[in-house]
């Protein structure tokens, strides 16, 4: 599936209409984010903290130099960021702030791509993102589950002929 956001108030909204689908999962997969700098990877992530019952006034800022972020929200949300990690060393130190966040907690990982693909959480759901003239495009991809039907729903307004 994939998704058109034609500016910031739509990656804001879509990232919101995601985190509400996810709230409601017991148990739900690690979001995986890829995609260039200033993609909107964490502006996505604002919106999703936002989006999320107790996360309305997060402070939500990329964890780049603190690895990773924990939101109040249910349920909670581990924001982390491989950028400034070395493959080996993200493999390593990322099983262990998921587990750190707690059971059933909402991993939100950036610069996933940072990491051998045998290290990534699953299940999980990958959001690459693409370049393009206006705005900003994403593909989601299931890894390990199906896509859920909430955030296939919470995405198709952004749905390129919906």
């Amino acid at each position: 599936m994939s998704a058109h956001l034609p500016d910031e108030a739509a990656l804001l909204a879509c990232g919101r209409a995601v985190g509400h689908a996810l709230a409601g999962m017991p148990n739900p997969p690690a979001l995986l984010l890829s995609g260039e700098l200033g993609a909107g990877k964490t502006t996505f992530t604002r919106g999703l903290v936002h989006g999320m019952p107790g996360g309305e006034l997060a402070q939500v800022a990329s964890p780049s130099f603190t690895l990773m972020n924990c939101y109040p929200t249910r349920p909670p949300v581990a924001h982390i960021d491989c950028y400034r990690l070395e493959p080996e060393a993200a493999a390593a130190v990322i099983p262990d702030l998921v587990d750190e966040a707690g059971p059933g907690a909402l991993a939100v990982i950036e610069w996933i791509e940072r990491l051998p693909r045998t290290a990534w959480p699953d299940p999980a759901l990958h959001f690459q993102w693409i370049d393009v003239a206006q705005g900003r495009r994403f593909t989601v991809n299931a890894l390990g589950c199906a896509l859920p039907l909430s955030v296939a729903s919470a995405l198709a307004p952004w749905h390129p002929g919906a």
